[in-house]
């Protein structure tokens, strides 16, 4: 039985960093690569507590390594740590990652580094092990609090249902991790039991995220055809946010601004965008574009516009229309 346990979660860790690590190439997407990263550490993760389930030599390499130099759960651990620090921060891609979240990185690096260099205790033991599934959980209220302010409604733009089941869920399996943990160390072992490197309710986390994962990339998939007709017209953004003005006179504005500092057509849709104050995010869901695309673009408007940062991009198109005369605006085509 044990054995398709472990099958499944290597079926399902592959599908999603294959997914994420086509769609990384396909679109150039920053976020595509963290879940392949993370996704490729948790698969060398599985991939190594299963054989030491089934490879009894392996087992005893393994267990001398992890009780005197534990170098590849450092680093794999470490490399899942920052895949979720930067996975955390594109959900809210206009918020800057602050300094204390480095310090607390670094903090649980040095954590990984200095104790397997003290005495082997049943302690340190737990310290060690346990150090990723601290960190997991802080992770995990982070996004539970974040998932309940007022944020981005891109987080909410596919399978809301679903990331909201998983913010409850993961501080509560990672705390049921811990427990798990400490009963394997103290219980367990002290009384002549031997150490499992599994814990279920990590398992259980992360084999249900990778189901979310895949089902939000087939979602991806298949928005072009199902979503085209969604998306609205550019002369129905353009007009949305300026009632004051009659529709024809803002779209010709618009276009001429376009022409006079020649915007290529995906520009044009994108600024439009912008001047309705969407984000990256959520310019990149309503487009099926990648976030770094979005940013791409936006880059090469304030170049050619000679702005210095997305931020005034609004002002600047403001001042340029009201640069205008009023015989000149009156007299602009509609389209």
């Amino acid at each position: 039985m044990l054995y398709f346990y472990d099958n499944i979660l290597v079926i399902l860790f592959s599908g999603v960093c294959l997914l994420a690590f086509c769609s990384c190439l396909r679109k150039r997407s920053r976020t595509s690569a963290y879940i392949a990263g993370l996704f490729f550490c948790l698969l060398l993760n599985q991939l190594a507590t299963s054989m030491v389930e089934f490879l009894p030599e392996f087992a005893r390499i393994y267990d001398a390594l992890y009780e005197t130099m534990p170098i590849f759960n450092t680093i794999n651990a470490i490399s899942i740590a920052v895949c979720l620090l930067s996975l955390s921060y594109e959900c809210v891609p206009d918020r800057p990652i602050p300094l204390y979240e480095y310090f607390i990185l670094v903090g649980f690096g040095l954590l990984l580094l200095l104790v397997p260099t003290l005495t082997n205790t049943p302690f340190h033991l737990f310290l060690y092990s346990s150090a990723l599934l601290f960190y997991l959980l802080y992770r995990g209220i982070w996004f539970c609090f974040l998932i309940h302010q007022k944020i981005p409604k891109s987080l909410h733009a596919h399978n809301a249902g679903m990331i909201h089941i998983l913010s409850f869920i993961a501080p509560l399996l990672l705390l049921l991790g811990l427990a798990e943990n400490y009963v394997n160390i103290f219980d367990l072992c002290s009384h002549g039991g031997i150490y499992s490197y599994r814990i279920f309710s990590f398992d259980f986390l992360f084999g249900l995220s990778s189901v979310f994962c895949i089902r939000a990339y087939a979602q991806k998939e298949t928005a072009p055809q199902t979503c085209e007709a969604q998306i609205p017209s550019l002369s129905s953004i353009i007009t949305e946010s300026v009632p004051s003005i009659s529709r024809g006179t803002e779209i010709g504005i618009f276009h001429t601004f376009c022409n006079a500092y020649s915007l290529t057509l995906r520009e044009q849709t994108i600024l439009a965008e912008l001047l309705h104050h969407a984000t990256y995010q959520q310019i990149s869901d309503k487009l099926l574009i990648s976030s770094f695309t979005v940013k791409s673009h936006v880059h090469h408007i304030c170049k050619k516009t000679g702005v210095i940062s997305k931020q005034n991009i609004c002002e600047f198109y403001e001042r340029y229309k009201n640069s205008l005369p009023d015989d000149d605006i009156h007299s602009l085509p509609s389209s």
